[in-house]
């Protein structure tokens, strides 16, 4: 899941919340929308200190999955780990 760090360094790209934003351009026409199952998502609490961040994770009270809206792109490259490798063609998305 993510779309590939757009800075060295950085991090996926596992949510857009502003389409604004020029990273996510290329990728917001019709063709690439989709929507994304999950039971569960989590985000960071703003209101914990700087470096002892709490993750505060999010389900339906029944336990059903639910969909978040999400856009999707193709990838050649790795996605494994450094230990396990995972190079070639993929696809990827974000919510």
């Amino acid at each position: 899941m993510g779309f590939p760090p757009f800075k060295q360094g950085a991090g996926y790209g596992t949510n857009f919340r502003s389409l604004k934003n020029h990273l996510w351009r290329d990728w917001l026409d019709r063709q690439h929308r989709c929507v994304v199952p999950a039971t569960a998502f989590s985000e960071p609490d703003k209101n914990t200190p700087k470096g002892a961040v709490v993750w505060r994770w999010f389900e339906r009270s029944d336990k059903q999955p639910f969909f978040f809206a999400g856009i999707w792109r193709p990838f050649t490259g790795d996605r494994g780990t450094k230990r396990v490798p995972n190079i070639g063609d993929h696809t990827l998305f974000s919510t």
